[in-house]
């Protein structure tokens, strides 16, 4: 991160931008969907948007899917599913070595040192519907 704007700033504009990129019916490669993502990131860091208290995120960790949530303001995880439930993490990569570590195979599979999962952000648009069609950009 860096020393002008703040975590908390930066992630509003990163769980904007990723709902304007994943509601978007522009190709993940089109010019017309990154102008207007650099727009709106401009948009938002001049306005000096405030971020929620909370961002839903999700990690699948060997077919397993965990939620939880994130608070930009201090960089904390809380998992709300499965049996870590209710547990809050000090940030990503502790909640992600205890979702290894929780997993039912944890003791019978040696997990790769450094191979944590990752954090997503958590999204109604991850999940399209039987008839969704991805648009090709127009060559």
């Amino acid at each position: 991160m860096n020393d002008i704007t703040p975590t908390h700033s930066l992630a509003a504009v990163a769980v904007a931008l990723h709902e304007m990129f994943d509601a978007s019916a522009h190709a993940p490669d089109s010019f017309e969907l990154w102008v207007a993502l650099a727009h709106e990131a401009a948009r938002l860091l001049a306005a000096n948007t405030a971020a929620p208290q909370w961002v839903p995120v999700f990690t699948v960790y060997r077919k397993l899917r965990t939620s939880a949530r994130f608070h930009p303001g201090t960089g904390r995880v809380e998992i709300t599913s499965g049996q870590l439930a209710g547990t809050t993490y000090r940030d990503f990569d502790g909640a992600a070595r205890a979702v290894v570590t929780d997993h039912p195979l944890a003791q019978h599979v040696s997990a790769v040192v450094g191979d944590l999962p990752t954090w997503r952000l958590n999204s109604v648009h991850h999940n399209p519907g039987p008839r969704a069609r991805v648009r090709r950009a127009a060559s």
